[in-house]
Parts: structure tokens; sequence; C-alpha cells
């Protein structure tokens, strides 16, 4: 299922986050696209933060990955974007499971994704500074 958002502030991305973050479940595999600023780590940031993790959530630009624990699970939080397209294999399989959130961001820097449903999320920024939200799932998600 396809379906499109248009979100004119950072106040609308956080309210969206909560709606958001109250459909997912451990298991899935959120990919986050978008070119550079245009929130995709702030969306990361939100769902944390709804989903009960208290602490500070930053890009891991430069180790590739960040484990946020929560009360049930994790969330296993990747930025692929220092790797070349499709260079190298990360072991995220290793890293997922029925305890895990897992976000990608920058999916198409890496080879495969691993297992789990998918939520697919392109976030692009529109000429008024509102960000412009498709999120595709074989989930019954609604935004």
């Amino acid at each position: 299922m396809k379906q499109t958002l248009t979100l004119s502030s950072l106040a609308d991305l956080s309210r969206w986050a909560k709606q958001l973050a109250a459909q997912l479940h451990l298991g899935m595999v959120v990919t986050l696209s978008g070119e550079l600023g245009v929130g995709k780590t702030t969306l990361v940031q939100q769902l944390a933060h709804h989903l009960g993790y208290p602490g500070y959530v930053h890009s891991p630009s430069f180790s590739l990955i960040h484990v946020y624990p929560l009360a049930t699970g994790r969330i296993v939080h990747v930025d692929a974007y220092r790797l070349h397209p499709h260079s190298a294999e990360l072991g995220l399989d290793d890293l997922t499971g029925p305890d895990t959130l897992m976000v990608i961001e920058w999916p198409d820097h890496l080879p495969s994704l691993p297992e789990g449903k998918r939520v697919a999320i392109t976030m692009t920024m529109t000429d008024t500074h509102a960000r412009h939200i498709i999120l595709e799932s074989d989930e019954s998600l609604t935004i």
C-alpha cells in the first residue's frame, strides 16, 4: 500500500512520528530515503522518543550502527550514507529479529536489506520547506 502526505513543520513531523510509532512493531525493517537534510535522522529521533527511548538519538554516520534499548526490545539505527552504493555487507541479518525494530537511512547504499516486514519511507523537501512523505508498506499502516 502506498500513501502520501505533506508535513509543513517539525511539529507536524513529531505528531506524525507519534502516530507512526504506534503502528510499528518489533520485527519490522523501516527504510528512510531522501536527500541530505530532509529530516531522516529527525524522524528516527522522534520515533525512538515515542517508542520509549529516553536518551539522545544521533546519526550513526561514522559508526554506521547505533542500538537503542527499549523496554520490550531495541531499535537498531543504521546510516549507510558513507558506504559506496552496493559495496559492503554489514551483517544486518544478525541484528534483526522479533525483538528489533531496524531503521535504515540510505538503504540504496546497501547490497541487500535484512529480513523483516518492510516499511519504506521516502522524504523530499518542497519549495516551502515542507516535507513530502511517501510511505509504502505491506502492513496496513495509516498515515
